[in-house]
């Protein structure tokens, strides 16, 4: 399956080409093939993949990957100007994307995640919160506590957390 949406992807690159030649966009595309990527954070370029930066709402279900035992993936991201912005001591993986969801989504788009429910109280976590408060009107978190949603997942503690991009109302703060 994979193989298959590589082959697709790479024909899509190939096509654009010859539309329109040898064009920045495209060479622009070819040096973020994922299947190749040696920075698989820079990877994501809303413009160049959907042609617009602002969406109307980012829903996503990242990886939970904790800094310990992953030092090589967290280096990768502290290079890139997300990581030189964001990262902190201890963090999870996931707290990266919502940074780049609320740089994505316009004003008043919405933001959907499901995560793990510890970043509200982590300490590793003040800066995503921060971001959160500073930016979004935090509209809703549904904690599942000990309820199993993914089978697969062994001991995950899930939250859906649900946020508006806008300045923060100064009532919900």
């Amino acid at each position: 399956k994979k193989r298959k949406l590589q082959s697709q992807y790479l024909g899509l690159i190939n096509a654009e080409e010859n539309l329109f030649g040898d064009s920045d966009r495209t060479t622009h595309l070819k040096s973020h093939n994922p299947f190749r990527a040696e920075r698989p954070a820079d990877f994501f370029d809303a413009w160049q993949m959907f042609g617009l930066k602002n969406f109307d709402i980012v829903l996503a279900n990242p990886p939970y990957i904790g800094e310990k035992g992953n030092k090589d993936i967290f280096r990768l991201v502290k290079d890139t100007r997300l990581g030189q912005r964001f990262s902190q001591a201890k963090m999870d993986y996931f707290y990266y994307f919502f940074h780049l969801a609320i740089e994505l989504v316009a004003e008043g788009g919405v933001i959907c995640f499901i995560t793990t429910n510890y970043y509200p109280k982590a300490p590793s976590a003040r800066l995503v919160r921060k971001h959160l408060q500073e930016s979004t009107n935090l509209i809703k978190l549904v904690n599942f506590h000990e309820l199993k949603i993914f089978k697969s997942a062994v001991g995950q503690h899930n939250l859906i957390t649900l946020a508006i991009k806008s300045d923060p109302d100064p009532k919900r703060l």
